[in-house]
Parts: C-alpha cells; sequence; structure tokens
C-alpha cells in the first residue's frame, strides 16, 4: 500500500506539481490527504459538486464526458501522474467530466478549503492556472486530431 510520503515523492519526480517551485509542491502535498479507489470507483461524475484537486499517483483512470441524450462516451485514459479538479475548484462548481478507476487507483486530494488558501498567494494561484492552461493545451490537440479531414489519418 502507498503512503502519503511515497505518494509524494511520485507526486515530485513528474507531472504538472514536478514543474512548481519546491515551495508550492510541500503545501500542497503538507494539505493533501491520500485517497484509495477500487477498480471501478468513480473519483468524480459530472456535476457533482467541487470536492478537491486530485493527484493520480498510482493507477489508471478513465476520462468520460456527456454527449447529446447524456451518453457517455471515453474521452481519455490516464496514468500516473495525472491532475484533475482545479476548474472546478476555481469556478466552485460541478465536475464536467466522469473519472473512473479503471485500475486500483491511488490518489492524493486537496481539499477545496484548502485550495482556496492556496490561491490566496498569486504564485500559487499561478501554478494551478498553469495545470488547467495543460489540460486546455491537451483538449486543443484532441481537438485538432478531430478536425483531420481524411478519416483514416484521423483514426490513426
Amino acid at each position: 500500500m502507498t503512503t502519503k510520503d511515497e505518494a509524494g515523492r511520485i507526486a515530485r519526480a513528474s507531472g504538472w506539481l514536478s514543474q512548481q517551485p519546491e515551495d508550492f509542491q510541500s503545501e500542497l502535498l503538507a494539505r493533501s490527504s491520500l485517497r484509495l479507489y477500487q477498480k471501478g470507483e468513480t473519483l468524480c461524475h459530472v456535476g457533482d459538486p467541487h470536492d478537491g484537486v486530485y493527484g493520480v499517483v498510482r493507477g489508471v483512470v478513465r476520462i468520460e464526458f456527456s454527449t447529446v441524450g447524456n451518453t457517455y462516451r471515453i474521452a481519455a485514459v490516464k496514468q500516473p501522474v495525472f491532475w484533475f479538479g482545479q476548474a472546478a475548484c476555481f469556478r466552485k462548481g460541478g465536475f464536467y467530466s466522469t473519472i473512473t478507476a479503471t485500475t486500483p487507483v491511488t490518489a492524493l486530494v486537496l481539499p477545496p478549503h484548502e485550495f482556496d488558501r492556496l490561491i490566496e498567494t498569486a504564485a500559487y494561484c499561478k501554478a494551478f492556472a498553469l495545470l488547467s492552461l495543460d489540460h486546455l493545451e491537451e483538449t486543443a490537440q484532441s481537438m485538432g486530431h478531430l478536425l483531420v479531414g481524411d478519416v483514416e489519418h484521423r483514426v490513426a
């Protein structure tokens, strides 16, 4: 079983958090708790109230979006280290995707009240904005692939 200290080492080693200043890393990790999810368990569902920023440090999750008619479609599969939830915390609104564990998952979770405390510091707010920008850039790349006219090229 992964300990919080081990999860912190994993989170510091790669992904978004590893690219942030040391003091921010320490603050976020100190304020986070460790959560374990079983295969098939939902971390968040479309419309669920924001309950923190998640950092998946072990396991695999799938991201699904609701389409017309409330049909869910898989948009991505993510491996560690993957962070999400900051947009819902910024908006103080619901999640816009459903994220489900496809294997057992270990995640660090920063509660909303701790997120609010961290973003009072401009540099820390910038760190979360950069996470949002990473997600936006990935979405733009995905949209670019979907807009390719040649079906064979798009599927490849």
